[in-house]
């Protein structure tokens, strides 16, 4: 539920989302400064949530789902150990900036930051915090990889991330091994992540309506009851995500800008079916978002790539942190989100200066235009598929 009361004398602005969950409802409250509480609501307490005007978004917790690397087809050899072809698809390389006095958020499955990708930041520079109740660290490997190809430093010698001058770092663990994840960890997460004075969150998951669906069949739920009240929280959460972005983007009474970047997804099977391209999934889907698709070294679409992105990025065989030590290749959307927020980072310091940023007035704006109006066109390429285009680092 997002509620807005005016303004009146002493008194602030209150804004709140509510959302639903095996019957009960979590009401995620936001004041002026960002401040979100959980609490549980009754069903008759949640029909007059729905019925009241002020309430511009109410919707029923999701399961949470990463958004998994697919599987490369050959070993990684030696001679690709020797260059990351992302960086200079996006020319990174090329850049005078590297994204120091930038703030970026990575919401995953954690970090190993004891990784030497990131063994130039201390306590004070690289933050965790759990939303999983697993406590911190990386259990698969994506959140490691992801964050490296933002802001990882170089491991043997081999360059990896877009924006190696990040001075500071939020990991927010959002998916867990065991736990369930849900929209109400991702909220939360996004919350934290702003009020922690975030420029950019990163974020390679997606809300997961089949699974949703599936857990009420399970529950001996006929099935289109179950697909019916799935494509429902869909809708819901959709409306969600838009007002809760708007919310957290630009928001004039904490004084800060926050930039959102999803992955579009991987559930298309273009090699397979030329027909079979899946639309971009939430949160990427959502306004205020800035969703990303993946393609090849020939700047080909990604055949698992999702339709609809904004912006496409490397995704196809990106080198970047393995899940222990050393290098790791992988493929996804969620690889070609990074290469983004790397831009982003690099984008911010060019317009703002190292120590500007929060100074700055309307970064935003200026950094979205950027990145739309640099990206390189892919003309042998329908809209739908890569939207404006390969994005690009600054000069």
């Amino acid at each position: 539920m997002v509620r807005q009361l005016e303004q009146d004398d002493k008194r602030i602005t209150r804004q709140s989302i509510s959302a639903q969950e095996s019957g009960a409802r979590l009401r995620i409250s936001a004041t002026t400064r960002l401040e979100i509480s959980v609490q549980q609501a009754t069903e008759p307490e949640a029909r007059s949530l729905r019925e009241d005007r002020r309430n511009r978004a109410v919707a029923t917790c999701m399961p949470l789902r990463l958004i998994r690397p697919r599987p490369r087809s050959v070993p990684l050899d030696s001679s690709e150990r020797l260059s990351a072809w992302g960086l200079d698809a996006v020319g990174a390389r090329n850049s005078t900036v590297s994204g120091k006095g930038v703030v970026v958020a990575i919401l995953d499955t954690g970090i190993n930051r004891a990784h030497e990708a990131f063994r130039r930041f201390d306590a004070g520079s690289l933050q965790e915090r759990d939303f999983t109740g697993e406590g911190n660290g990386d259990w698969h490997g994506h959140g490691t990889h992801c964050a490296a190809t933002i802001f990882g430093g170089p491991i043997d010698g081999v360059r990896i991330g877009v924006a190696p001058g990040v001075s500071q770092v939020l990991i927010g663990k959002v998916i867990g091994k065991h736990s369930k994840s849900s929209t109400e960890a991702l909220v939360k997460a996004m919350e934290w992540a702003v009020a922690e004075g975030a420029h950019v969150i990163s974020m390679s998951l997606s809300v997961n309506p089949i699974a949703m669906a599936k857990a009420l069949i399970a529950q001996r739920l006929p099935g289109d009851v179950a697909w019916s009240q799935a494509l429902k929280a869909y809708r819901e959460n959709t409306r969600l995500f838009d007002t809760l972005c708007s919310l957290l983007s630009s928001n004039p009474y904490v004084g800060r800008e926050t930039l959102f970047i999803s992955a579009s997804g991987n559930s298309s099977r273009r090699d397979s079916d030329a027909d079979h391209v899946v639309a971009a999934e939430l949160p990427a889907s959502s306004q205020h978002m800035i969703a990303v698709g993946a393609v090849d070294a020939g700047r080909r679409v990604a055949a698992f790539s999702n339709s609809d992105p904004l912006l496409v990025a490397p995704g196809v065989d990106v080198l970047s942190a393995g899940k222990n030590s050393g290098l790791r290749c992988m493929s996804g959307t969620s690889m070609a989100v990074p290469h983004v927020a790397g831009c982003a980072a690099l984008w911010i310091e060019k317009f703002c200066g190292e120590s500007a940023v929060r100074r700055h007035p309307q970064w935003l704006q200026q950094v979205k235009s950027a990145l739309i109006n640099s990206a390189v066109p892919l003309p042998d390429a329908h809209p739908d598929d890569v939207g404006v285009g390969l994005v690009q680092a600054p000069a």
